[in-house]
């Protein structure tokens, strides 16, 4: 194979290579709103349980819990590296959060 044959080629590797290192990013991006989407919802709930708001509480708690299933279907699909500590302690709150 030419070099002319190669360059092609090889910067299609690069392009697709930097469009998957941007898409990872984009997807730690959704994987931290969401923590933080679900953080407050769990908060929300908390607040509405303890006025004795059960209808609304139990809407909240169940957005606080479809945050949290997103966060755990996409996590595998990302490759955060120096937010992973960040997830993985967020995830624990909000699964506490859910469950108090």
């Amino acid at each position: 194979m030419s070099d002319r044959t190669r360059d092609p080629l090889r910067k299609g590797v690069e392009g697709h290579h930097e469009t998957l290192a941007e898409a990872k990013s984009i997807m730690t991006d959704l994987i931290l709103t969401e923590l933080t989407v679900g953080l407050q919802f769990a908060n929300f709930a908390r607040n509405s349980f303890l006025t004795k708001s059960y209808s609304a509480g139990r809407r909240q708690q169940d957005m606080a819990m479809r945050a949290h299933e997103a966060v755990v279907h996409f996590l595998p699909k990302s490759a955060p590296t120096s937010e992973q500590t960040t997830i993985e302690k967020q995830l624990g709150e909000l699964k506490t959060a859910i469950r108090t």
